[in-house]
C-alpha cells in the first residue's frame, strides 16, 4: 500500500489538481497515471480524488493519505541526504 512510486503521482496530482497536468510533470501517459489511481482502489482504499469543477480535489481519505506520504517522502529525502554526506565516509 506505500509504494513511494504511487505516493509521489498522488502528491504530483495533489499539486498539480489536474490527472494530465500531474502526468505530464511525471514524464507519464495520462492513462498510465489513472491506472495508478485504479491498482490504489483496488488495493482497497477509498477514493483519493474527486473530480470537480474542472480539477481533482483530494477527499478526506486523500488529504489523510498525503499527510502520511508527504511524511514518508521528507523521510526518504532526509534519511538519503544523511547516508550521502561526506561525514559518514570512509577515508
Amino acid at each position: 500500500m506505500f509504494d513511494s512510486r504511487q505516493m509521489e503521482y498522488i502528491i504530483a496530482i495533489d499539486d498539480c489538481h489536474s490527472l494530465s497536468k500531474a502526468a505530464d510533470k511525471l514524464y507519464l501517459s495520462q492513462s498510465a497515471l489513472s491506472q495508478q489511481l485504479v491498482k490504489l482502489k483496488e488495493s482497497g482504499l477509498p477514493p483519493l480524488f474527486q473530480y470537480k469543477n474542472g480539477q481533482m480535489n483530494t477527499t478526506i481519505a486523500g488529504k489523510l493519505y498525503l499527510n502520511g506520504a508527504r511524511t514518508i517522502m521528507n523521510l526518504k529525502d532526509e534519511f538519503m541526504r544523511s547516508i550521502s554526506d561526506d561525514a559518514f565516509t570512509e577515508k
